[in-house]
């Protein structure tokens, strides 16, 4: 093929991708389509997303816009004629899907709802993204706008869905021409790009057309074993938005569907609460037993300061943790509240995993060598850390903040306490997240309640984090906790031996902010390799120690511990990212 054949080739592919983005800018950005529109565009947004991530892979995004050699470009070029044979052409969406569309405002425009909707995925792909692709590929004139806004004048829901799912068809066929590791990345990425849209996203309408595409046919379903299906996740969001929008004075119509699609609360007075067992010493957990059946139970204490800000804190929280949950959240469904008649104290009352597992450990318990496995395999620990660090990503991912992770607040739950005495690996195959009584939503104007000054505790937060510091919580800090967790795993022994020439906890009740801070320095050196008694690289390898390191907002290059910016100045997306990278690197483990 001469080159003069070759720069056509490249230039057709790239003109009919021109022509494919050209089409869904039309519909979407579309007038007078109505709220009730709002999934299908957004299921429509979903395929564009996934156009411009294979135009990406396949080499037309690039500088040059040159198709990969690699890649069939006949078949390239006849798929994507396919897709602009449906996407480019006003008539034919007309007559085909009976979608039609003109320059005028129509008569009857302002009797619809949703006149000038946002486009949900506007987060996802930009504007600036389209007009460089429409531009170069000559379909607009003006690099700076977008194709004219049109009007709907006829919208049929079934035909528009008939069309999205031809359009996906095509999509996949080009996917598929990429190899499968490729594909798998793709996977990722797109994952990770929907996740932000998620966390973005604040309107009720919005996260309703997000929870309505992503829960459609026409979305790949998640694995069971694998990450939680998206749109399990924005089902929680849109619960716990509608949880967030009972205290306003008016409320739309569909903000008061998604509340009363919430089961209230119980509320628990203390004498119902028999036979409390507490699991730790300060005895704020235990089981307990609440009408017939067995409990955990969190007590947590409310200062008089701010107490009644605080509390109605702790009641929106109970919510929040009574909204029903995909397993892979790995935390308990909160039943009741009970708050103290004075409401210095208030218990969350959880129902367990299971009616007859009614025994308990805690991480914390299993690592200072009381029951359960002494040494498990690299695999198990490995399996551990990622549920975790995905639990806490989907909670972040939903606009929710830990604020209290350690090993004591991961809890393992069996129906016979003989399964810790055995000592075998496989229970640790199902982790439980506790302890989540700072948690607290990541706005703002929210409250920050930050815990009482406890050194056995104070080691696994960030120093930003501690009672005295003058920081908000923020996102990074649950992360820098989850790694301290990750290190425990990996030497499988508890932080506070790790870090006993820092602090030892069990000699110092209370400490200076300046001494815990440096836990923080300790561990970052440590990571890095930097202390002889913390051997991360050597354990569970390279890759798991990075992700530790990137945790804790540190990295080693060259030799030399480097500090990363993931610090009081992260942004949420930053944090989100580092947070993604970690679960890629712990996934990425080769055992």
């Amino acid at each position: 093929m001469d080159p003069g054949t070759a720069i056509g080739v490249v230039s057709l592919a790239f003109q009919l991708l021109g022509g494919c983005i050209k089409g869904i800018v039309i519909l979407s950005e579309a007038r007078n389509a109505g709220k009730v529109s709002s999934s299908l565009l957004c299921l429509l947004g979903i395929q564009e997303l996934r156009l411009t991530e294979w135009a990406k892979r396949a080499g037309l995004l690039g500088p040059q816009g040159v198709l990969d050699r690699r890649l069939n470009a006949v078949v390239v070029e006849s798929v994507l004629f396919q897709l602009s044979n449906i996407l480019g052409d006003v008539e034919k969406l007309s007559r085909r899907y009976n979608l039609r569309l003109i320059e005028v405002r129509p008569e009857d425009a302002g009797k619809r709802e949703g006149d000038d909707h946002a486009r949900v995925l506007g987060v996802a792909i930009s504007n600036e993204t389209r007009r460089d692709i429409l531009w170069r590929s000559k379909q607009i004139q003006d690099r700076n706008t977008l194709p004219k806004r049109l009007w709907f004048v006829a919208f049929d829901r079934d035909k528009f869905k008939e069309m999205v799912a031809e359009v996906r068809i095509y999509v996949q066929e080009l996917w598929s021409l990429l190899d499968p590791l490729t594909q798998d990345d793709m996977l990722h990425q797109q994952r990770l790009v929907l996740s932000r849209v998620i966390r973005l996203t604040e309107k009720i309408d919005d996260v309703r057309a997000l929870s309505e595409a992503l829960g459609s046919k026409t979305i790949p379903a998640g694995d069971d074993n694998g990450p939680m299906p998206l749109a399990n996740i924005v089902a929680v969001k849109a619960a716990i938005l509608g949880i967030e929008s009972s205290s306003k004075a008016v409320k739309s119509p569909d903000e008061d569907k998604i509340v009363e699609n919430v089961q209230p609360l119980r509320e628990i007075s203390q004498n119902q609460l028999l036979d409390f067992a507490p699991l730790n010493a300060p005895g704020d957990v235990g089981l307990a037993t609440f009408e017939g059946q067995k409990c955990f139970v969190e007590h947590k204490a409310i200062s008089s300061e701010s107490r009644w800000k605080l509390l109605k804190r702790v009641q929106h929280l109970a919510q929040v943790l009574h909204v029903p949950k995909d397993s892979r959240f790995r935390s308990l469904h909160c039943i009741g509240l009970s708050i103290e008649d004075d409401a210095s104290r208030v218990a969350f009352v959880f129902q367990l995993p299971a009616l007859t597992a009614q025994h308990t450990m805690s991480l914390k318990d299993i690592l200072s060598g009381a029951k359960g496995p002494k040494a498990p395999s690299v695999s198990a620990r490995m399996d551990l850390s990622i549920q975790i660090a995905q639990s806490i990503r989907y909670f972040h991912t939903v606009g929710w903040m830990h604020k209290n992770l350690r090993s004591e607040n991961v809890r393992f739950f069996a129906e016979d306490a003989s399964r810790f005495l055995e000592g075998g690996e496989s229970i640790l195959a199902d982790p439980v997240l506790t302890g989540f009584l700072f948690a607290r939503l990541d706005a703002p104007g929210e409250v920050t309640d930050k815990p009482s000054v406890e050194p056995a505790r104070d080691i696994y937060r960030h120093p930003g984090a501690l009672d005295g510091a003058a920081a908000r919580y923020q996102p990074f800090m649950d992360l820098y906790s989850l790694g301290t967790v990750l290190m425990e795993i990996a030497e499988w022994r508890p932080l506070s031996t790790l870090v006993k020439q820092v602090i030892d906890v069990k000699r110092v009740a209370i400490a200076p902010l300046t001494q815990l801070a440096e836990v923080k320095t300790w561990l970052s050196a440590a990571a890095c390799g930097e202390k002889d008694v913390v051997k991360v690289d050597f354990r569970m390898g390279k890759k798991y120690a990075r992700a530790v390191r990137m945790c804790l907002g540190v990295d080693h290059l060259d030799g030399d511990m480097v500090t990363t910016n993931l610090g009081a100045e992260a942004q949420k997306d930053q944090t989100a990212q580092v947070l993604d990278e970690v679960i890629k690197e712990l996934r990425g483990c080769i055992i």
